[in-house]
């Protein structure tokens, strides 16, 4: 269910550090490269597997996804048993103490097999903000929402995973997920979520709170009614079409029949509460997931 993790560790710094050396330099098998901001030397950073790695004045960051480096891709399930793996390879390799690092970011989310179209094409509105597009070089493949505090996505999964990594998965996957760029967005509430150093990443209380806390979020989300034209007939695709638009329904009932008018509304509640059952089959599918990735 985590993704990706920043955290923010004291360390002893390297004697190049100390030095200030201008020249790139090896930190625990990472190659460390200095890095510059208006002419000033500002940290060095480097890579280990997908990790992000930096060091400035005595601290030690490490940032992305932990789902992918202990697993080597984040389109598979993570569960929270696993989580607790992770942090502790990143805790040997880097030589760490967990007590004293300090999480500063952290995504959490989760993927179900669903068309990802019929889903976040309806997402209109989470707390008066607007959806916004994701896009990829001009194509659509998810909606996300931009708050203070946190952002709230839901995309095409499979189309991500083929844009980055080249990687054709089978079937249609959706993702939701919580970006929380600002910690206090899990303090600043009646029920907190207290996120502070990696152990706690791996408390299952917490993780239950984190399921929670997703699952709520989009429920949240004000979505449009949704209408799968695909699977309407040739006849049921007019009717949607001119129902659902509050204008053209008023001028299609003084253009026709009142009888013809009130047999094909009766049809439209059909095709749109057929429409709703999908929607509880999403949200039963994300339920669903959370449960098995909590405890797992």
């Amino acid at each position: 269910m985590l993704d990706e993790v920043n955290i923010l560790t004291p360390i002893e710094p390297p004697i190049q550090v100390l030095k200030k050396v201008t020249e790139p330099f090896y930190y625990n098998d990472i190659l460390m490269a200095p890095k510059w901001s208006n002419g000033n030397l500002s940290h060095y950073a480097g890579k280990h597997q997908n990790l992000h790695v930096s060091i400035s004045n005595g601290y030690l960051k490490i940032s992305n996804s932990w789902h992918k480096f202990l697993k080597g891709n984040n389109h598979s399930d993570f569960y929270c048993s696993e989580i607790k793996e992770a942090a502790y390879q990143v805790k040997d390799f880097f030589k760490i103490t967990l007590n004293d690092t300090k999480v500063q970011k952290i995504t959490y989310g989760c993927v179900i097999d669903h068309n990802p179209e019929e889903i976040y094409s309806t997402w209109m509105r989470y707390k008066n903000k607007e959806a916004l597009p994701m896009t990829n070089k001009g194509v659509i493949y998810g909606a996300k929402f931009q708050l203070s505090d946190f952002n709230l996505k839901g995309y095409n999964k499979s189309f991500e995973v083929k844009k980055h990594d080249n990687i054709d998965l089978v079937g249609n996957y959706f993702r939701i997920e919580a970006e929380v760029n600002y910690m206090r967005h899990l303090y600043n509430r009646s029920q907190r979520i207290n996120i502070h150093n990696p152990e706690d990443l791996f408390n299952y209380e917490i993780i239950q709170l984190l399921a929670k806390d997703l699952f709520t979020k989009y429920k949240t989300i004000e979505k449009m009614e949704s209408i799968n034209f695909s699977c309407l007939s040739p006849e049921e695709i007019k009717i949607a079409s001119v129902m659902k638009d509050p204008q053209a329904r008023d001028a299609y009932k003084k253009a026709i029949h009142k009888r013809t008018f009130g047999r094909q509304l009766k049809k439209f509640k059909e095709i749109i509460k057929d429409n709703q059952d999908n929607s509880a089959i999403v949200e039963g599918k994300i339920f669903n997931k959370l449960l098995d990735l909590v405890n797992g």
